[in-house]
């Protein structure tokens, strides 16, 4: 898409950043001009702030792979967080800050990695569950759960300690009961 899309709020909740034609943008919510935040070779999106504000993780684009990397705020100072050749998306601070989750297609098939925030250590993949496309991977508030959605229509719960994973909803469910009131 061409227009602003993947919205992220600054930490002060002043400001969003968010990605456009293939940039990432800061936008003061009581500004009328946006601030560009990333140029270069590759097309940015997908941008995610850390908890502490001082960092952004992001999708890029370049050549026949889709990289993460992680831009310091304040230096302006980029560092690849995924260098596979692989397809990284939909990176997700923890809420501790520690931890990104993302969805990688490094072995074929969609499937969440996390990684270390600072970019030290490979990336583990922690489900093989998935056929298809994943969308967005949200951290639960105390960190311990992550809940995604899939090209299919179903929501589902992957516990980090145990990688136990629970289907708790279904697109044709929710149908078949709005049908009957």
């Amino acid at each position: 898409t061409s227009g602003p899309s993947s919205l992220a709020w600054s930490a002060d909740g002043k400001a969003l950043y968010y990605s456009m034609r293939g940039r990432i943008w800061l936008q003061r919510v009581d500004g009328d001009e946006a601030e560009q935040v990333t140029a270069g070779d590759g097309y940015d999106y997908q941008p995610d702030l850390s908890p502490d504000g001082r960092y952004l993780v992001f999708s890029r684009r370049l050549d026949d792979a889709i990289e993460l990397v992680i831009r310091d705020l304040k230096s302006g100072k980029e560092s690849p967080l995924t260098q596979d050749g692989a397809g990284n998306l939909e990176a997700r601070w923890s809420p501790d800050g520690k931890r990104i989750a993302f969805i990688s297609d490094v072995s074929g098939e969609e499937q969440i990695h996390l990684i270390d925030q600072d970019g030290f250590g490979e990336p583990e993949q922690i489900s093989t569950a998935f056929r298809g496309q994943l969308i967005a991977p949200e951290w639960s508030p105390d960190g311990k759960r992550l809940a995604l959605s899939d090209k299919d229509g179903r929501i589902w719960v992957l516990a980090l300690q145990d990688r136990s994973l629970v289907e708790v909803a279904r697109e044709c469910e929710h149908e078949r009961d709005s049908d009957q009131h």
